[in-house]
This record gives structure tokens, C-alpha cells and sequence, in this order.
């Protein structure tokens, strides 16, 4: 209705003062390439009822349900967020009808949201099924990404507001007092807005420090006191040095993301087999190594007869790589009868679309257990930054030795 208003007034306006006549057809022609245009340059979004009363009913549909089906499936309700709302609809409005502009120059997107937003680009890559059956059209790896970015800052906007306002870090260290104030000094102005820094704290007055309930400690001492109070401890340099910013903002994000994700419900060593270990196999292709796993997993009875014709539609749609040669393909159906993890590791690597892969974790999962994949994704996400860990797993040929080394992470 807004679009066909615009229309009019800019025609009418242009007939009053030229003296031209703009037939029915050319006003419908004029109001489908307006539709054709984003209206959202700036910084200001539109409201949920501005989105509604100026976008096709069929789109608003789409995306209610959508929302609704990712929080029936994986337990997280994103359907009060307005900006996720709008910015899907707007998004899934333009991908249907034909790209005028060349998105060749931000394919760089897809490897690094799939590596760092491993799990909500896997909700964009379901949001491709669902808009295929209701609009017949399917959206590319480009377009994948941008809705995984879309879903990626939602799911950071909601750590945001379900993660405790007191969210506490406690430091505890034994260095001198002027090297301490000098860290102290750096964690205030890297985390000021984002937590409390209680401490300084000694090793002798621990008790203390744990009266401040921090949800994270920081220590610059080696010592294995802390384990038996159930918190996550980050040993530091007391320069801080980058690589312990990384460690710090990752456990950040890690504890945040509980708050709003579901850990799966044992511990992650459970859902692998010995029987579905398979170290340095000798593939040639990826269809041959998806073929292997996939009838492995289908003589346990695991999982039903098509697992194989599931998986190769979900590799269709965008590769199930990862950096440090890994893939962690899965169907693209929740088809499992038992949500098990199989493993193989290569002798030499086999190109997975546009990447070589050497360790490969297929992922079945069943149902009931959907609302934790993402606690399934971290194992690929924190490996995606560790090659040397790679290396060593790529190493193994026993599956204790594996798991044992894959698990503290």
C-alpha cells in the first residue's frame, strides 16, 4: 500500500507538470522497481508495524513462522526481537526477486560467519528449506550469510539481555603489586562495560574472592586450587598479552551463550563410538567418504536408508567446511534414531567444495536432541583456531587416545 501511494504521488505529480499521461501499466511497472529498491541505507530501522503494513502479507508470514518453528525446534525464542524480524523480512523480500548487483566481492562472508557463527549459520541453512517450499525459489551461499549475520547479532542481543547484569570476574594473583595494578589497569579498560573486575585477590584469601560470585577468574598463578568450585578459571599473563584477550572474550561469549543455548545433555564424549572411528583412511573424494560414514552409520541402525541422500543435499546447498581441513557434514533432515558423532580422519586430504579436508566428524542428531546442536558445532568452531591440536588429532589412530585429547577443549 505504501509503495503504491508513493507511486501515484510521483506519477500524478509528474502528469500535473509535464502534461503526461502514465498508463495503469507503467504506474504497476514504476511500483515493482521501487519494490526492487532497499529503503534501509541508514541506521534507523523500520518498526515491526511500519514492516508490516508496507511488505507482502506472504513475506510477514514466512518469517512468523519461521521464528516460531526455530523456537519449537531449538529452543530459542527469537520472535520478540523486532530488528531480527524486520531484517529477515526485508532480506527475504529482496533475495526473491532478481539481484541487480554483483555480491561477488563479499564472498569473503561465508568463511568467516560459518567459522565463527557455526551453529546460526546452520539455522540460516534450515530458513533455506523452509523459504524454498514456501516461495520456490532458493537463496545462495551469499545470501545464506547474510541471514546467518542477521541471526548471528540477534543471538548476541539476546546473550545481552538474558546474560546477569553482575557479571562478575574475579582476579587472583600473587605477582607483586605493581605488575597486578598495571593488569588490573588493562582489564578495566578492555571490560569496563561488559562485567565487574573484583580483585585484586591472593591466593590466601580465595574464600573471599568467591564471595563476589564471579561467573569468571582470571589468575596469573599455575596452581589447580580452583577446581573445586565449579567456575571457569583462564590462566593469564599478567602482561595480558593478546592471545589471553582472545581466551577472554571466547570464554565471555562461551559463559553469555549458556545463558541463551542449551548444553547438550551429556557430556560431548558420549555421542562418540569406537565403532565409528576410523583413523587415516585412504579417500579420494568426499562422496567416497560420505558414503563410507554414512553406511557405517546406517549398519548400526542409527539412521534410515537415505542418510546418505539427506547428507549430499545438505552439502548441496553450502559445504560443511571449516578451516584446519575439517568438515562436520550432517543431513539436512532431522532422520536420526540416535544422535551419535562418527570420525575419520584422512591420509590425504579430499576437496570439499572449495577446501581440502582431512578430519571429518559426521553428525547425525535426532529430534529431541535439536535444541543442543550448537554445543555440537563448538567442537569445529574451537578447532577452527588450532592447528597445531588439528595436527595432533590427525595423528591419533586410537579412539581413547582421540577422545581424550579432543574433550578438554
Amino acid at each position: 500500500m505504501v509503495i503504491k501511494q508513493l507511486t501515484d504521488m510521483v506519477l500524478d505529480s509528474m502528469q500535473e507538470k509535464y502534461q503526461i499521461v502514465y498508463a495503469q501499466t507503467e504506474r504497476h511497472a514504476l511500483a515493482e522497481e521501487l519494490c526492487n529498491i532497499r529503503l534501509m541505507k541508514k541506521e534507523e530501522r523500520f518498526t515491526r508495524n511500519e514492516i508490516i503494513s508496507m511488505i507482502e502479507p506472504c513475506y510477514i508470514v514466512i518469517v512468523e513462522e519461521l521464528l516460531n518453528d526455530i523456537k519449537d525446534r531449538f529452543m530459542i525464542d527469537f520472535t520478540r526481537d523486532d530488528k531480527l524480524f524486520s531484517d529477515l523480512v526485508m532480506h527475504i523480500r529482496f533475495s526473491a526477486r532478481p539481484q541487480h548487483e554483483n555480491m561477488s566481492q563479499e564472498a569473503f562472508l561465508l568463511d568467516m560467519i560459518k567459522s565463527r557463527y557455526p551453529f546460526v549459520f546452520e539455522l540460516s541453512t534450515y530458513i533455506f528449506g523452509r523459504i524454498y517450499d514456501a516461495l520456490g525459489f532458493e537463496m545462495d551461499e551469499i545470501q545464506l550469510s547474510y541471514v546467518a549475520a542477521h541471526l548471528g547479532a540477534a543471538l548476541e542481543r539476546m546473550e545481552r539481555i538474558n546474560s546477569t547484569s553482575d557479571f562478575t570476574i574475579a582476579v587472583c594473583s600473587n605477582m607483586s603489586m605493581g605488575i597486578v595494578r598495571l593488569l588490573m589497569a588493562k582489564l578495566h579498560s578492555m571490560y569496563q562495560t561488559q562485567a565487574k573486575i573484583a580483585g585484586p585477590y591472593p591466593l590466601y584469601d580465595v574464600e573471599n574472592m568467591m564471595k563476589e560470585k564471579p561467573q569468571l577468574i582470571l589468575t596469573t598463578n599455575l596452581y589447580g586450587i580452583f577446581e573445586e568450585f565449579g567456575v571457569p578459571v583462564l590462566t593469564i599473563s599478567p602482561m595480558l598479552e593478546p592471545e589471553n584477550i582472545l581466551q577472554i572474550n571466547e570464554k565471555i561469549k562461551s559463559i553469555r551463550q549458556k545463558s541463551v543455548i542449551l548444553s547438550p545433555e551429556h557430556e560431548i564424549e558420549q555421542y562418540f563410538e569406537r565403532e565409528l572411528f576410523f583413523p587415516h583412511m585412504d579417500f579420494s573424494t568426499r562422496e567416497e567418504t560420505l558414503k563410507f560414514l554414512a553406511d557405517r552409520i546406517v549398519e548400526k541402525g542409527y539412521a534410515p536408508e537415505n542418510l546418505l541422500a539427506d547428507i549430499l543435499e545438505r552439502e548441496r546447498i553450502a559445504p560443511t567446511t571449516f578451516s584446519n581441513y575439517m568438515a562436520m557434514p550432517h543431513p539436512l533432515h532431522m532422520c536420526a534414531y540416535k544422535t551419535v558423532i562418527a570420525v575419520s580422519t584422512l591420509k590425504n586430504s579430499v576437496l570439499w567444495g572449495k577446501q581440502n579436508v582431512k578430519l571429518v566428524f559426521l553428525l547425525i542428531v535426532r529430534s529431541s536432541d535439536m535444541k543442543y546442536i550448537s554445543g555440537f558445532f563448538d567442537i569445529t568452531s574451537k578447532l577452527a583456531s588450532q592447528k597445531k591440536k588439528v595436527q595432533r588429532l590427525l595423528e591419533i589412530s586410537d579412539f581413547d587416545e582421540f577422545v581424550e585429547e579432543l574433550v578438554p577443549m
